[in-house]
């Protein structure tokens, strides 16, 4: 029948009111076997508390209505994987669990909000004062782009480590971390930016380290410039893509480009842009404008790379006056980007007399 036997490496580290786990060897070469066990406050072997598993091995049975160890035919070795306080008093170490709760998300937080790049944020927790380090899950969301975050005790010297990886933008991903707690607190160092959540799990006892520095100082950095000519323009709703140039002259429109209005605004600053197109000459690229509307997005890739999505917002039809055709656009939200081209006055194909004007507002900006 084989035979179990018990090696206890910490048998003169055992104390009253702690519950171990200890190394045993089981030997059989005829069938799994299992067993399940655990100290009592008194130094008895009973059974390991439901829910114990010996992480990585495949569940075989039960004994009883306990969570059993599982092993393979031959010899296995499981060793010591940690002690857990059962009475009230604290001791350096020990690990004190707690039902998992919330204590940052940036995601609501006023004076944090999408995290940029270099970017600390900080947080406190139930029994900091008594505790040397907390057991959390860390998540980041709507990651700016590929990075690291790094957990270290607040307002001490960051190490050199990471806790959690992004490897793309807008990445949702966690990781279970430990981290060193100061008499500040925890923070969290984020090397591209996103948001972060910070779940607690529990704490180990012991002293936190004193904290020698103040607090960091986040500062949003300056928007980036307009996003340089040229452009290319998409529109999904028309399976048509066009290249972006300046000027709305016959030599830039008449070849089958979107001409960028001298004088209008730019893709990343904060203005109205206007772009013109023929509609049956050449490629005729915005020849069924009129059947754009409601629901339907446009994007401009600038030259930098940076990608801004514009959502519809409004039609018109006006005369072929300068200020006319800029001002009819000026309803939407800026941001904008009007598309104009040649038409009829019931937005068909085409009459030079008039122009349809189809305005967008920004939605959002890939950087």
């Amino acid at each position: 029948m084989g035979e179990a036997r018990l090696l206890d490496p910490v048998a003169n580290d055992r104390k009253p009111g702690t519950a171990h786990a200890f190394s045993f060897v089981i030997n059989d070469d005829a069938l799994l076997r299992t067993l399940a066990f655990k100290t009592d406050l008194d130094g008895a072997f009973g059974q390991m508390p439901r829910g114990f598993v010996a992480k990585g091995f495949k569940r075989k049975g039960v004994v009883g209505a306990d969570v059993a160890f599982y092993f393979d035919k031959k010899h296995f070795i499981v060793g010591l994987i940690g002690r857990q306080v059962t009475n009230t008093a604290a001791v350096e170490g020990m690990f004190v669990p707690s039902a998992p709760y919330r204590t940052l998300d940036t995601r609501v937080v006023a004076n944090y909000g999408r995290l940029y790049a270099g970017w600390i944020v900080e947080f406190d927790y139930a029994g900091r004062e008594q505790s040397q380090a907390v057991v959390v899950n860390l998540t980041t969301t709507e990651t700016r782009g590929a990075g690291y975050f790094t957990g270290f005790a607040a307002r001490t010297d960051r190490p050199l480590a990471s806790n959690l990886n992004a490897s793309y933008r807008n990445q949702t991903v966690a990781n279970h971390a430990i981290l060193r707690a100061s008499t500040a607190g925890v923070a969290v160092f984020t090397q591209t930016g996103g948001q972060i959540v910070v779940d607690v799990a529990g704490y180990f006892i012991g002293t936190p380290v004193t904290a020698t520095q103040a607090r960091a100082v986040n500062v949003i950095p300056p928007p980036p410039p307009p996003s340089p000519l040229p452009y290319v323009l998409n529109m999904p709703g028309l399976a048509r893509t066009g290249r972006v140039l300046e000027g709305v002259g016959s030599n830039i429109v008449d070849p089958g480009n979107v001409g960028h209005w001298p004088g209008t605004g730019f893709a990343g600053e904060r203005s109205h842009m206007v772009l013109f197109a023929h509609r049956t000459t050449g490629v005729a690229l915005f020849r069924n404008v009129h059947l754009l509307g409601p629901g339907d997005q446009i994007t401009i890739t600038g030259s930098d790379g940076r990608v801004f999505h514009y959502g519809y917002f409004s039609r018109h039809i006006t005369a072929s006056i300068g200020a006319d055709i800029y001002n009819v656009g000026l309803d939407a939200p800026i941001p904008s980007v009007s598309l104009v081209a040649c038409s009829k006055t019931n937005f068909l194909p085409t009459d030079t007399r008039y122009r349809i004007v189809l305005t967008y507002t920004l939605l959002s900006v890939d950087d």
